[in-house]
């Protein structure tokens, strides 16, 4: 896997980066241009922009409880929001525990 991280318009050939053109598979005349900044951990990539749509956690995409109107992670399986502390609240007096909880 080669990934290209570079801020210029520099055109890297295989041969600098140690591969030989068989090497290359599905090789384009003009590779498609990814700008901006990206957050990359635990082989996932996320664009900087949509984070604030990712748990910090796993870095999966977060998800939203109508029923409860709450944000939550799936694979983490906790709530992202925390309860209001409203002991009147119809949605946070209800809310389980964990979301995998929910009917």
């Amino acid at each position: 896997m080669i990934i290209y991280l570079d801020p210029d318009d520099r055109r890297w050939t295989p041969k600098e980066l140690g591969k030989h053109w068989s090497d290359l598979t599905n090789f384009k005349d003009e590779p498609e241009k990814i700008g901006g900044t990206y957050l990359a951990t635990n082989r996932k990539m996320v664009n900087w922009a949509e984070l604030a749509n990712h748990c910090l956690s796993c870095l999966d995409t977060i998800a939203y409880s109508d029923e409860y109107d709450s944000i939550y992670c799936a694979t983490c399986d906790e709530w992202r929001d925390m309860t209001c502390g409203d002991p009147t609240c119809e949605y946070c007096e209800a809310r389980p525990a964990k979301p995998s909880d929910c009917e």
